[in-house]
């Protein structure tokens, strides 16, 4: 979930990995059908253990608080 220049710091957190199939990852690169916060949401659903928006916030160079938790929420489907 964190690529660029921050990279290189991102490959000692498990909570910056995200596994998801050829598809998905495709479309996290080419399309704006998987905004972070939307990774983050699969991240927590899938992996929860692992999942820390903030310490992802923070690898990205960001505020703690960049992404909230009510971005990720909304990724919630609806029943």
């Amino acid at each position: 979930m964190v690529g660029g220049g921050s990279r290189a710091q991102s490959v000692y957190h498990r909570e910056t990995f995200l596994a998801v199939c050829v598809k998905c990852h495709k479309e996290i690169h080419e399309t704006m059908a998987w905004p972070l916060s939307r990774q983050m949401f699969q991240k927590r659903k899938l992996d929860n253990a692992y999942y820390n928006r903030r310490l992802v916030n923070e690898i990205k160079g960001w505020d703690a608080e960049a992404i909230k938790e009510s971005e990720v929420d909304q990724w919630q489907p609806t029943p």
